[in-house]
């Protein structure tokens, strides 16, 4: 069973007033992070440290929320005990720019051990969405000891190349949704900084649901910040940059899992055989399918996209259940295997 559950609330909403700085850290730097802890007490025995990376650079992590809330429950039923820890990425939402441009990957690695200080964990499994592999892999890089396991969440791939034919299939998408008056045509202009208004409309064509004219997007969904700005800022940076880490993803000898939702319009193909070519040392902690030739098995859940918490409604035998069934199972099936 879970422990008495114990929360920090150190990201609070825009109506709340300022977060408490007794929530918030600054790292090596000088990147003031507040950061949302959640679950069982850090120093119980058997607690599992997990911090959460949202979607993408120019996104808050409010909608990963959402499967942060649900993990919480299963908990006390899957029989582990967890804490999670989530954040915003520097210059989004709650957290602060850096006073210089730095917005290499090392600096979210780094970001990300200033967050595993804060939890006094020894060492965390990263939970990461899309993007936020990318900082992953870049910790693994830097801080290899610290980092005890991954859960990839429709994960970018490890190798630029990759990650760009595998992305490319999101352009796509839109375009039809476009030609096809799914979505408006033309795409709203970017208030500001913000290009929410253009965002609330692609975020259809991450969806299972993306060919329904009327399917109504998730409101924690249509929610996630947009900064134009910080968008092209970081894209900029690992263009001119690029990032292979086959090197430190062959290097890590922790378990593993990957998840992708089929309807994903990133090519999952393309990102988890890309995945798998590279963690050749990995512990695989799933009993689903393989990719043929790689070294991972993936989760593949059939009726989701970019976000498989949401339109999974079936189980693994096939029934009708509960949103989100194989998803949840997949991760709770990493969470009772792992050690703290």
């Amino acid at each position: 069973m879970l422990g008495a559950l114990v929360m920090t609330t150190g990201c609070s909403s825009e109506t709340d007033g300022p977060p408490a700085r007794a929530a918030c850290i600054v790292d090596g730097d000088g990147v003031e992070i507040c950061v949302r802890e959640a679950g069982a007490a850090i120093d119980e025995e058997g607690t599992i440290a997990v911090v959460a990376l949202a979607g993408q650079p120019y996104w808050n992590s409010d909608y990963l929320q959402v499967p942060i809330g649900r993990l919480l429950e299963n908990a006390s039923t899957d029989g582990y005990k967890v804490r999670i820890a989530s954040y915003d990425y520097r210059g989004i939402g709650r957290t602060a720019p850096p006073e210089q441009p730095s917005f290499l990957l090392e600096n979210y690695a780094n970001d990300l051990e200033a967050v595993r200080k804060k939890m006094k964990a020894d060492r965390i499994h990263i939970f990461a969405h899309g993007w936020g592999a990318l900082v992953a892999y870049e910790y693994l890089r830097l801080y290899p000891q610290n980092a005890a396991g991954l859960m990839l969440i429709n994960a970018a791939a490890p190798t630029v190349a990759a990650n760009n034919e595998g992305a490319a299939g999101v352009t796509l998408r839109i375009n039809y949704l476009l030609e096809q008056n799914l979505i408006a045509n033309p795409l709203p202009p970017d208030d500001g900084d913000s290009c929410q208004p253009e965002q609330s409309e692609t975020i259809r064509a991450q969806f299972h649901s993306w060919q329904e004219e009327f399917y109504e997007v998730p409101q924690t969904t249509k929610d996630i910040l947009c900064s134009r700005g910080m968008k092209n800022t970081v894209e900029g940076v690992l263009i001119s940059t690029g990032y292979d880490f086959a090197a430190a993803a062959n290097a890590f000898t922790g378990p593993l899992i990957a998840i992708g939702g089929r309807s994903d319009p990133r090519d999952l193909s393309v990102m988890h055989e890309a995945i798998g070519g590279v963690f050749n040392n990995a512990q695989q902690y799933t009993d689903y399918d393989c990719y043929q030739n790689t070294q991972i098995c993936d989760v593949v859940v059939p009726a989701s996209g970019f976000f498989p918490w949401y339109e999974a409604k079936l189980d693994l035998t096939g029934m009708n259940a509960p949103e989100g069934t194989i998803f949840y199972q997949a991760i709770s099936d990493y969470l009772t295997k792992v050690t703290p």
